[in-house]
């Protein structure tokens, strides 16, 4: 191979890699809807989705996107879940 065939094929993925930086792959084949992120906690309708996932992670076991403790449930949808999967969340489904 010829060095101007290997400078060129560096210089392709150096330029991947910058994309990379700004436009994530992940985002490609990422299927989660961020803007239908939200639970409801005992109830109320909580739109932070970070709490959401917090609170879901309290809970040692869930079914069917519901965690009930006594009196403390949530209940959250799959896109959530997804989402705090992704994001490392400790959620027990």
């Amino acid at each position: 191979m010829e060095l101007k065939y290997f400078n060129f094929i560096l210089v392709i993925a150096a330029l991947l890699l910058v994309l990379n930086i700004f436009f994530p792959l992940t985002n490609l084949f990422n299927n989660i809807d961020f803007n239908n992120l939200n639970c409801n906690i005992n109830g109320n309708d909580v739109n932070d989705v970070n709490l959401c996932c917090s609170e879901m992670a309290k809970f040692l076991s869930c079914s069917n996107s519901f965690c009930e403790n006594g009196d403390y449930e949530v209940l959250s949808n799959e896109n959530t879940l997804k989402y705090c999967k992704q994001r490392g969340y400790n959620v027990r489904y």
